[in-house]
């Protein structure tokens, strides 16, 4: 194994090397993990960490608009893309 390349358990059990998009889907998820409420998640407790789970919640491929609902704490109840798409 490369040891600076990430890799991924697949359902049988066994390794293979991550690409972007199952990078990118993981790390989706431990944000997601971090910051849902019903997770018992933390608040988005500044701008760069509000931007930071944003960021995990989006492709780059094409623009999103993007809409994270929040209780009273700051924590986020659920994230939804309303659009995507271009100008």
């Amino acid at each position: 194994m490369n040891t600076n390349q990430l890799y991924f358990k697949k359902p049988n059990g066994r390794y293979a090397e991550a690409g972007i998009e199952e990078t990118r889907l993981h790390y989706q998820n431990l944000l997601s993990k971090k910051f849902l409420r019903k997770n018992g998640g933390k608040p988005l407790s500044s701008p760069r960490v509000a931007r930071e789970y944003l960021y995990s919640q989006v492709d780059f491929e094409t623009e999103n608009f993007v809409v994270a609902f929040l209780d009273t704490k700051h924590r986020v109840i659920d994230c939804l893309p309303l659009f995507k798409g271009t100008i």
